[in-house]
């Protein structure tokens, strides 16, 4: 009699279990039972969440939202102040925790809110929404210990957001007239993005006619700027010339999108020997022309036929 009894309690309890489970679960219908995203962070989703009482009994449902993991299994989300909303799904999700009356065959519908959090780490997060009987959260919780209940599925991948965006702070010449070489050029890059960038890229010189004749090459040695951070670069210029000059600023940067920023100075170079010269030159041509003009204007002064002075500094205009 023992061996027949227990050989019901292990071949048709589980059956009978099974069928029960089933149908607890069956009597409400929830659509959708599974939504799977992929979202940025900060990025809303919203949705209409279809519930069905298939009863003809009243029933009462408290929904409850919980994060999953593989490792942990149920994790209880006990609120947005106590989740890190970085990881967490559950904060992620909006929907009514009150209690949800549904009449015999009635149907309601509720709506449903995915707001990835701001700072939501790249990955993939799980929740579950479940939908157990009870007129409160103890009442609810207790229930799904039972497992008689419908439930939603959350998967949600956070992709990663690549933002490469450097920013010319500043692109200077130290001085605007050079006596001496070099000429000093100060560049300050920001990076505004998510992810180190690498400038590439050079200073081209022109001269006066507009013809490059040199240039200077940005960051040789491939050092990376991490993001919020600032790099400056001092770069000389040196060669003989005389004049004035254009720095052509030309950067490359960006693994994933390739982007440019440019920019230009003006600058003179004048030499202090080449100045001397000049200075030497301009008062050789102001003396001489003093002189020219002088000469030319004592020359037609005497042309003009007036009589010479008397000795007293009379003019004698008998003699005219």
């Amino acid at each position: 009699m023992r061996l027949i009894f227990l050989l019901f309690f292990i071949f048709i309890t589980p059956v009978c279990f099974v069928a029960a489970q089933e149908e607890a679960a069956g009597f409400i219908e929830v659509e959708p039972r599974i939504i799977d995203e992929k979202l940025k962070a900060s990025e809303i989703r919203n949705y209409t969440v279809t519930i069905k009482n298939n009863t003809d009994r009243k029933v009462q449902m408290y929904p409850m939202v919980d994060d999953f993991t593989a490792k942990e299994g149920i994790r209880e989300y006990h609120g947005p102040g106590q989740a890190d909303k970085s990881v967490s799904a559950a904060s992620w999700i909006t929907l009514s925790r009150g209690v949800v009356d549904l009449m015999p065959n009635e149907e309601k519908q509720l709506p449903l809110k995915l707001q990835v959090s701001l700072f939501a780490k790249p990955g993939k997060y799980y929740a579950r929404i479940a939908f157990p009987e009870g007129g409160n959260r103890s009442l609810a919780k207790l229930n799904m210990n039972t497992k008689n209940y419908s439930e939603i599925t959350v998967n949600i991948e956070v992709e990663e957001e690549i933002v490469e965006k450097a920013q010319i702070m500043e692109f200077k010449s130290l001085k605007n007239i050079y006596l001496k070489f070099p000429a000093v050029f100060n560049l300050i890059l920001r990076n505004f993005g998510n992810r180190d960038v690498v400038p590439n890229g050079n200073i081209y010189i022109y001269n006066r006619r507009g013809q490059e004749i040199d240039k200077i090459a940005i960051n040789s040695s491939q050092e990376s700027i991490a993001p919020d951070q600032e790099k400056s670069y001092d770069l000389n210029w040196g060669k003989s010339g005389f004049g004035k000059y254009k720095a052509k600023l030309e950067i490359e940067y960006g693994e994933f999108d390739k982007r440019d920023l440019q920019d230009t100075v003006y600058f003179w170079v004048l030499p202090l020997s080449y100045l001397v010269v000049f200075i030497v030159g301009m008062l050789i041509i102001i003396v001489l022309s003093t002189v020219f003009l002088f000469r030319k204007t004592y020359k037609s002064h005497h042309n003009a036929g007036i009589p010479p002075a008397t000795g007293n500094g009379i003019l004698d205009l008998k003699k005219k």
